[in-house]
Protein backbone atom coordinates (compact mmCIF):
# COMPACT_ATOMS: atom_id res chain seq x y z
CA UNK A 1 0.00 0.00 0.00
CA UNK A 2 1.37 3.41 -0.98
CA UNK A 3 0.75 6.56 0.97
CA UNK A 4 1.11 10.13 -0.14
CA UNK A 5 1.95 13.07 1.98
CA UNK A 6 1.38 16.81 1.77
CA UNK A 7 3.62 19.34 3.47
CA UNK A 8 1.49 18.83 6.60
CA UNK A 9 1.24 15.07 6.88
CA UNK A 10 -0.17 11.90 5.42
CA UNK A 11 -3.50 12.34 3.67
CA UNK A 12 -4.37 8.96 2.24
CA UNK A 13 -3.34 5.89 0.35
CA UNK A 14 -2.92 5.01 -3.32
CA UNK A 15 -3.49 7.16 -6.39
CA UNK A 16 -7.25 6.54 -6.14
CA UNK A 17 -7.43 8.27 -2.75
CA UNK A 18 -5.15 11.01 -3.99
CA UNK A 19 -7.65 11.81 -6.72
CA UNK A 20 -10.53 11.99 -4.19
CA UNK A 21 -9.23 14.51 -1.65
CA UNK A 22 -8.93 18.25 -1.75
CA UNK A 23 -5.32 19.17 -2.34
CA UNK A 24 -3.97 22.38 -0.82
CA UNK A 25 -0.63 23.53 -2.20
CA UNK A 26 0.90 26.45 -0.33
CA UNK A 27 3.84 28.39 -1.73
CA UNK A 28 2.99 31.59 0.14
CA UNK A 29 5.06 33.12 2.93
CA UNK A 30 2.60 31.83 5.53
CA UNK A 31 2.62 28.58 7.49
CA UNK A 32 1.38 25.66 5.38
CA UNK A 33 -0.49 24.17 8.33
CA UNK A 34 -2.31 27.43 9.01
CA UNK A 35 -3.04 28.05 5.32
CA UNK A 36 -4.45 24.54 4.88
CA UNK A 37 -6.67 24.88 7.96
CA UNK A 38 -8.03 28.24 6.76
CA UNK A 39 -8.71 26.94 3.24
CA UNK A 40 -10.49 23.86 4.58
CA UNK A 41 -12.57 26.07 6.91
CA UNK A 42 -13.54 28.37 4.02
CA UNK A 43 -14.47 25.47 1.72
CA UNK A 44 -16.22 23.27 4.28
CA UNK A 45 -19.32 21.70 2.73
CA UNK A 46 -18.40 22.61 -0.84
CA UNK A 47 -19.60 19.92 -3.25
CA UNK A 48 -17.00 18.00 -5.23
CA UNK A 49 -14.24 19.03 -2.80
CA UNK A 50 -12.52 15.77 -3.71
CA UNK A 51 -12.08 17.14 -7.23
CA UNK A 52 -10.56 20.39 -6.02
CA UNK A 53 -7.02 21.65 -5.80
CA UNK A 54 -6.23 24.98 -4.14
CA UNK A 55 -2.97 26.83 -4.72
CA UNK A 56 -2.10 29.61 -2.27
CA UNK A 57 0.64 31.97 -3.41
CA UNK A 58 2.11 35.35 -2.51
CA UNK A 59 0.75 38.57 -3.99
CA UNK A 60 2.01 42.12 -4.25
CA UNK A 61 -1.60 43.20 -3.62
CA UNK A 62 -3.85 42.40 -0.65
CA UNK A 63 -5.47 39.38 -2.33
CA UNK A 64 -6.61 37.77 -5.57
CA UNK A 65 -8.69 34.70 -6.41
CA UNK A 66 -9.71 32.72 -9.48
CA UNK A 67 -11.27 29.34 -10.21
CA UNK A 68 -10.53 27.18 -13.25
CA UNK A 69 -12.64 24.25 -14.48
CA UNK A 70 -9.86 22.48 -16.31
CA UNK A 71 -6.79 22.32 -14.18
CA UNK A 72 -3.76 21.79 -16.36
CA UNK A 73 -1.67 23.19 -13.50
CA UNK A 74 -2.90 20.68 -10.90
CA UNK A 75 -0.20 18.64 -9.21
CA UNK A 76 -2.14 15.46 -8.34
CA UNK A 77 -0.77 13.41 -11.28
CA UNK A 78 -4.19 11.82 -11.78
CA UNK A 79 -6.40 11.45 -14.81
CA UNK A 80 -9.48 12.71 -12.97
CA UNK A 81 -11.29 15.99 -13.62
CA UNK A 82 -9.97 18.56 -11.16
CA UNK A 83 -11.04 22.11 -10.41
CA UNK A 84 -8.33 24.59 -9.49
CA UNK A 85 -8.69 27.60 -7.20
CA UNK A 86 -5.74 29.97 -7.16
CA UNK A 87 -5.54 32.39 -4.23
CA UNK A 88 -2.84 35.00 -3.84
CA UNK A 89 -2.40 36.73 -0.49
CA UNK A 90 -0.30 39.81 0.21
CA UNK A 91 2.02 40.39 3.11
CA UNK A 92 0.90 41.63 6.50
CA UNK A 93 1.63 45.25 5.55
CA UNK A 94 -1.37 45.13 3.17
CA UNK A 95 -3.81 44.80 6.07
CA UNK A 96 -6.19 46.02 7.31
CA UNK A 97 -7.76 46.34 3.86
CA UNK A 98 -11.22 47.62 2.93
CA UNK A 99 -12.64 45.04 0.52
CA UNK A 100 -15.45 45.80 -1.90
CA UNK A 101 -15.94 43.89 -5.15
CA UNK A 102 -15.21 46.40 -7.94
CA UNK A 103 -17.69 47.25 -10.66
CA UNK A 104 -20.69 45.38 -9.25
CA UNK A 105 -23.32 47.58 -7.60
CA UNK A 106 -25.06 44.53 -6.06
CA UNK A 107 -21.82 43.65 -4.23
CA UNK A 108 -21.41 46.99 -2.46
CA UNK A 109 -23.50 45.90 0.53
CA UNK A 110 -20.96 43.12 1.20
CA UNK A 111 -18.02 45.51 1.61
CA UNK A 112 -15.95 44.70 4.69
CA UNK A 113 -12.70 45.48 6.42
CA UNK A 114 -10.27 42.57 6.28
CA UNK A 115 -8.14 42.79 9.39
CA UNK A 116 -5.36 40.43 8.34
CA UNK A 117 -4.17 37.93 5.74
CA UNK A 118 -6.11 35.11 7.41
CA UNK A 119 -9.44 36.89 6.93
CA UNK A 120 -8.50 37.65 3.32
CA UNK A 121 -7.69 33.99 2.66
CA UNK A 122 -10.97 32.81 4.18
CA UNK A 123 -12.99 35.39 2.22
CA UNK A 124 -11.34 34.71 -1.14
CA UNK A 125 -11.44 30.92 -0.80
CA UNK A 126 -15.12 31.01 0.21
CA UNK A 127 -15.93 33.37 -2.69
CA UNK A 128 -14.27 31.05 -5.22
CA UNK A 129 -15.88 28.04 -3.52
CA UNK A 130 -19.30 29.56 -4.21
CA UNK A 131 -18.34 29.88 -7.87
CA UNK A 132 -17.55 26.14 -7.82
CA UNK A 133 -21.04 25.52 -6.39
CA UNK A 134 -22.56 27.69 -9.12
CA UNK A 135 -20.53 25.98 -11.83
CA UNK A 136 -21.43 22.44 -10.74
CA UNK A 137 -25.09 23.43 -10.39
CA UNK A 138 -25.03 24.96 -13.89
CA UNK A 139 -26.10 28.28 -12.34
CA UNK A 140 -25.09 31.80 -13.33
CA UNK A 141 -21.71 32.86 -11.89
CA UNK A 142 -23.12 35.82 -9.98
CA UNK A 143 -20.57 37.81 -8.03
CA UNK A 144 -23.10 39.09 -5.49
CA UNK A 145 -23.94 35.50 -4.47
CA UNK A 146 -20.24 34.68 -4.15
CA UNK A 147 -19.66 37.81 -2.05
CA UNK A 148 -22.65 37.05 0.18
CA UNK A 149 -21.34 33.53 0.79
CA UNK A 150 -17.83 34.87 1.42
CA UNK A 151 -19.09 37.35 4.03
CA UNK A 152 -21.20 34.66 5.73
CA UNK A 153 -18.16 32.37 5.92
CA UNK A 154 -15.92 35.21 7.10
CA UNK A 155 -18.41 36.03 9.87
CA UNK A 156 -18.37 32.37 10.99
CA UNK A 157 -14.58 32.46 11.00
CA UNK A 158 -14.52 35.67 13.04
CA UNK A 159 -17.00 34.24 15.53
CA UNK A 160 -14.93 31.05 15.83
CA UNK A 161 -11.68 32.91 16.43
CA UNK A 162 -13.38 35.30 18.89
CA UNK A 163 -14.68 32.30 20.86
CA UNK A 164 -11.24 30.73 20.88
CA UNK A 165 -9.63 33.96 22.14
CA UNK A 166 -12.22 34.24 24.92
CA UNK A 167 -11.64 30.63 25.91
CA UNK A 168 -7.87 31.12 26.05
CA UNK A 169 -8.32 34.27 28.14
CA UNK A 170 -10.28 32.32 30.78
CA UNK A 171 -7.66 29.58 31.10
Amino acid sequence: MFTFQSENGIHGTTAETKANVMIVKNTSQYSSEEVENLVRFALKGIPHAGELEVHVRNSKYAFYGRIFASAADCTCDCDEQRFLIVVRIGNEKRFPYFSVYPGHKRCEKYATMLNDWKEALVKVAAHEGMHLRQWIGNKPMWEHQAEKHAITTLTKYRNTTKSQKCLRATL
